[in-house]
């Protein structure tokens, strides 16, 4: 018969106050046991999605020093608040701000924050100064860019040296200068036409916005003061073309003046 499992002498019974001795053998330096690391997710705030650490695991070491042993946290995120955004003071002030701004306004202000001015003055001389403190747009794009409004669309763009031709005003265009009102096109001239609501009358007829209008009447009073406003395009399918002032780059020549290979254009 068996006799009944003893405990080796040599193999400690009692644990250690504030760690755990693994069995060892004769012979055998005892190391102390460390506890396995702790798999933690630390979640990123959805007001800070551009972090590169979104849903991003890190080790925590167990201890009073516990730090992460993945990436390195980088600087700019050190120390930084993630309280939700709306019950932040800062947060709060700019959605007053905004409340209070008409969107054109905003828009103007901040446009004129970042554009290179081109009155020809300034302290250098040079027509290009920036009223603001570099550090100041740094921080701005910084923000833009970790809200979600800046994206690599914007910075691809900014960085291409690509020369292109518009199919709708033929202009040639840097993608870093195109914008909503960028593209313009003027009416035609007004054709004097009879009115035929109106017999005995004559007025003028706009073949570009099809309106007929009194002779005293102004085509930029009624429809605008340009006939299309939009973006620098090389795509005809988004382009209404009309046989006046909206001509495709076949029909006015644009293949047969020269340009520049280096100048990206339609297909014909």
């Amino acid at each position: 018969m068996a006799s009944p499992a003893t405990t080796p002498t040599h193999i400690s019974t009692q644990p250690v106050s504030g760690s755990v001795t693994p069995p060892s053998f004769p012979g055998t330096p005892t190391q102390p046991y460390a506890s396995p690391p702790l798999q933690q997710t630390q979640p990123v705030p959805p007001d800070y999605p551009g972090t590169p650490y979104l849903g991003h695991t890190v080790v925590l070491r167990a201890g009073p020093t516990a730090r992460p042993s993945g990436r390195p946290m980088p600087s700019r995120y050190q120390g930084m608040s993630f309280s939700a955004s709306t019950t932040s003071p800062q947060a709060q002030t700019i959605a007053y701000t905004f409340r209070n701004m008409k969107p054109e306004e905003l828009h103007a202000k901040l446009l004129s924050a970042v554009e290179p001015k081109s009155n020809g003055g300034g302290a250098s001389g040079f027509g290009d100064d920036v009223l603001h403190p570099t550090w100041a747009i740094d921080d701005l794009f910084s923000s833009l860019k970790s809200l979600g409004i800046v994206g690599t669309v914007s910075e691809a763009a900014v960085s291409d040296p690509t020369l292109r031709h518009c199919v709708r005003c033929h202009d040639v265009y840097h993608e870093r200068d195109n914008g909503l009102d960028m593209c313009k096109i003027e009416h035609d001239k007004g054709v004097l036409v009879n009115m035929n609501e109106r017999p005995g009358y004559v007025g003028h007829y706009f073949p570009c916005c099809g309106v007929i209008l009194e002779t005293n009447e102004k085509i930029e009073d009624t429809v605008g003061s340009w006939c299309v406003v939009g973006r620098h395009t090389t795509r005809k399918e988004g382009v209404v073309f009309n046989e006046t002032n909206v001509r495709d780059c076949k029909k006015r020549g644009c293949y047969a003046t020269g340009h520049s290979p280096t100048v990206v254009m339609a297909e014909p």
